[in-house]
C-alpha cells in the first residue's frame, strides 16, 4: 500500500495498491499472498473491485495460496459506504486457494484471549492445523 498523494478522503481512498507492482512481485517461487483487510494500521478496506483484481493475480499463479487476515472485519466505520468483503467470497476458485483468519479477541477488545479461527477449503485447514498443533509449544523459545 502506498499513499495516493492526494491526502484527501478516508484511508480506503488515500492508500492504494498498485496491481501492476503486485503482479510483478509474484514469481514462480512465491508461495503465499498475505492480505490484510481491513488493513492495520492504515484502516484501508479493499473494495470488491480491488479484491477481484488481487484474486485474478493469485489465480494466474497456481502455486500461490492467499492468506487473508480479516481480524478487523467487524471493526468498520461505515458499513454502507465501505462494507467488509472477504476475498474468499468472490467465487469457488479463489475460495479453494484462500485461508481466511479471524479473531474474537479483536472484535470484542479482548486481545489477551488469543482466540481465533481459520476458514477455508479442507486441504488448507488441514495443513494449517498440522502447523498450529506444534507452533504453540515452540514460538517463544530461542532457536
Amino acid at each position: 500500500l502506498r499513499p495516493s498523494g492526494t491526502g484527501k478522503g478516508g484511508a480506503s481512498e488515500v492508500f492504494q495498491l498498485d496491481m501492476d507492482e503486485l503482479e510483478a512481485a509474484v514469481t514462480p517461487q512465491t508461495k503465499a499472498l498475505l492480505l490484510n483487510t481491513p488493513h492495520n494500521p492504515t484502516g484501508k478496506m479493499f473494495t470488491r473491485q480491488e479484491l477481484s483484481k488481487i484474486s485474478e493475480i493469485a489465480l494466474r499463479h497456481p502455486q500461490v495460496t492467499v492468506i487473508s487476515d480479516e481480524v478487523y472485519e467487524h471493526i468498520i466505520f461505515d458499513e454502507q459506504k465501505e462494507p467488509h468483503v472477504s476475498i474468499a467470497s468472490l467465487g469457488d476458485e479463489i475460495f479453494d486457494r484462500t485461508l481466511t483468519l479471524s479473531s474474537s479477541g479483536k472484535t470484542f477488545s479482548c486481545t489477551g484471549w488469543k482466540v481465533g479461527w481459520a476458514v477455508g477449503p479442507p486441504h488448507l485447514v488441514k495443513a494449517m492445523t498440522a502447523v498450529q498443533q506444534w507452533v504453540n509449544f515452540s514460538a517463544p523459545t530461542p532457536n
